[in-house]
């Protein structure tokens, strides 16, 4: 089978027998899309990861206007059952970060993935807020660029440089790529100059770049360590000898994230909205909870098979013996 091309918000493609119609859902991964799948005469909507608390204005137009005569609503959960707070906007994260840049005398390093463009979008304006530069690495630099994006924070941006690792630096020089190195010379800064003036800089990176700065002194006592994930990766033994490594350095660790995925008040606004005739939990540790939260809910066991059966009052029998079955 061929494959049918990047995803379009809008766009609707057939794959089969089926017509794909994605939708771009606001999540901290970049481009990230519900889709509305429909065949023999039936529609199923799988919402992705979302949530209703990033930049994006898509969930609120999800809301207002939402695929319309869903059968069957395959909804992520991943609060459900679990989530003891709402979580806080991604702009909320901003400024609470900038604050904490501002009260640092040092380095401020903030540990994230470079796959959370948002994030990116969030440290960058934080950094700006509190007059400092923020500088990236190659591989967050590599994947900015990728988006296509002219708004994404990127190299060339006002306050935004580069930093690159040693490992980074030794898998240019294995691979041979250098010209990836020369893309960013004019932007970057070398270890020597966060050493010297740390106050001027906030660095994001991974938590191996955390390791290489507390090792080579530019991240000491009055500099700040920001964790910008999951908190439950802290819990692991990586994440613990990073706790460590900054506490025997002399660093606090603060943490400052928000997650990808939608909230259970935001879970109902949008069950309400599509109003599904069937709501099949996904993504979750709570499945059997959703009935408490959600009308409609229909647990399925993994494995098996059910049936996408129709809800509109126009559906006929002759239609259900034909409806696709879904693992």
């Amino acid at each position: 089978m061929r494959p049918t091309g990047y995803l379009v918000d809008g766009q609707t493609f057939a794959l089969g027998p089926f017509r794909v119609t994605p939708h771009l859902v606001d999540h901290s991964a970049f481009d990230a899309y519900a889709v509305v799948v429909e065949a023999a005469g039936r529609r199923l909507m799988y919402t992705g990861d979302l949530r209703g608390h990033g930049r994006k204005r898509s969930f609120a137009r999800m809301l207002a206007a939402p695929p319309a005569g869903i059968d069957a609503l395959l909804m992520e959960g991943t609060h459900v059952g679990s989530e003891r707070h709402e979580p806080v906007t991604e702009s909320r994260v901003e400024f609470d970060l900038a604050a904490t840049i501002r009260s640092t005398a040092g380095l401020a390093m903030v540990a994230s993935s470079a796959q959370n463009i948002d994030r990116l979008v969030t440290v960058y304006r934080a950094a700006r807020r509190a007059g400092r530069i923020l500088l990236v690495d190659l591989y967050s630099a590599t994947v900015a660029e990728a988006t296509g994006r002219s708004t994404i924070p990127r190299p060339g941006f006002p306050g935004l440089g580069v930093w690159m690792p040693r490992r980074q630096r030794v898998q240019v020089k294995e691979s041979g790529e250098f010209h990836r190195t020369a893309a960013v010379r004019r932007y970057r800064v070398f270890t020597e100059e966060l050493v010297a003036h740390p106050e001027r800089y906030v660095v994001l990176g991974g938590s191996s770049a955390a390791h290489e700065l507390l090792r080579d002194r530019a991240l000491t006592a009055g500099g700040a360590l920001v964790w910008s994930m999951w908190s439950g990766y802290l819990a692991d033994p990586s994440g613990g000898r990073l706790r460590e490594a900054a506490r025997s350095a002399g660093v606090p660790l603060v943490e400052h994230h928000t997650s990808g995925h939608a909230s259970v008040r935001d879970l109902g606004r949008l069950a309400a909205a599509v109003n599904p005739g069937r709501l099949v939990p996904i993504h979750t540790q709570g499945p059997q909870q959703f009935a408490e939260h959600f009308a409609n809910a229909a647990p399925q066991q993994d494995g098996a098979w059910w049936e996408v059966a129709p809800h509109r009052a126009l559906a006929s029998s002759s239609a259900a013996s034909r409806s696709p079955r879904c693992p």
